[in-house]
């Protein structure tokens, strides 16, 4: 169509409205679709309109953990326990070399843990990953006894108890940076770098 005034070529948009209701202009994909569905599929099948109520976003279902997942996170985290219970006798005996061992073996464990956390709630793998960055590149010869006995205290009645809540996790991280430990060193610039 011309412009009368001035000549020039001027694109009009008509608005089509369909007998069910107002058709979208743009195309969003369906999971975040939540309070109208699609009348018309892609493959040109028609759906079920639902008018006024959510849809109900499918949500991946993770399968219950399997008996050995069970055992062998139990089983690493007694683990855990032992070679923090390990720490403390070291750090009370002032030996570096069994802290080293013991913090070594420590690791180890919680890094098996890591590897098992969907067993348990995502509360609880947040407070094990603030134990993991807190023990990472750290000199266990040089752990205080108070240090080590946070550590155990953290895996005993945090980690290896029941159900774990999201305040728990603060107290987790309150309680490691009490001793000296960073739970965000993960996350946070080395020192000097800034």
């Amino acid at each position: 169509m011309a412009e009368p005034a001035t000549g020039e070529t001027v694109c009009a948009s008509v608005l089509v409205a369909s007998t069910l209701g107002i058709l979208p202009n743009t195309k969003v994909q369906e999971a975040r679709c939540m309070y109208y569905d699609v009348v018309h599929h892609r493959s040109g099948m028609e759906r079920r309109r639902a008018l006024g109520v959510p849809r109900q976003v499918a949500r991946k279902e993770t399968p219950a953990p399997s008996v050995s997942d069970r055992y062998a996170l139990r089983k690493y985290l007694d683990g855990a326990v032992s070679w923090a219970r390990l720490m403390v006798a070291a750090a009370k005996e002032q030996d570096p070399m069994g802290l080293a061992s013991a913090g070594i073996g420590l690791v180890e464990n919680l890094g098996e843990l890591w590897r098992l956390r969907s067993v348990r709630q995502d509360d609880w793998g947040a407070m094990l990953n603030f134990v993991q960055a807190a023990l990472s590149k750290e000199e266990f010869e040089r752990f205080t006894l108070g240090q080590c006995q946070a550590v155990e205290s953290i895996l005993v009645t945090y980690l290896g108890g029941g159900l774990v809540r999201e305040e728990d996790v603060g107290r987790v991280r309150l309680m490691l940076r009490e001793v000296g430990l960073d739970p965000w060193k993960g996350v946070s610039a080395p020192k000097g770098a800034i």
